[in-house]
């Protein structure tokens, strides 16, 4: 079994990032904060370059390898790596009538990506 997990810290929605980023008209700002742990012992690093996030919120799908922006719809991130542990914060500007729906991690050796649901 994969010895990975992903955790939801918290997310929220807001109308403004970094104090000075306002989303646009008809548009809102979707905020997750989120760690991952890796207790595979052939793996003790994770590289924040090694991995993806997906998420799907509604029928839209925002997919991001880490450290890029795609799609002018990921606005902002932080990632941080040390050991076996990554967390990051990454804020999608999304259409305000849309939900959230999952985050949804994938690794490079993954079988199966792992998801959170946003409720």
């Amino acid at each position: 079994k994969d010895q990975i997990t992903l955790r939801i810290i918290g997310w929220y929605e807001t109308d403004c990032i970094g104090g000075w980023w306002w989303a646009e008209e008809g548009y809102k700002f979707i905020v997750v904060s989120f760690e991952i742990i890796n207790r595979r012992p052939e793996k003790l690093y994770v590289n924040p370059w090694d991995f993806e996030l997906e998420t799907t919120i509604g029928n839209t799908y925002y997919y991001s390898p880490a450290t890029y922006e795609l799609g002018g719809y990921l606005r902002d991130q932080y990632l941080s790596a040390s050991g076996g542990r990554v967390v990051g914060r990454l804020a999608f500007e999304i259409p305000r009538r849309e939900k959230p729906g999952w985050l949804i991690y994938e690794y490079s050796w993954f079988r199966e990506p792992i998801r959170v649901a946003l409720l």
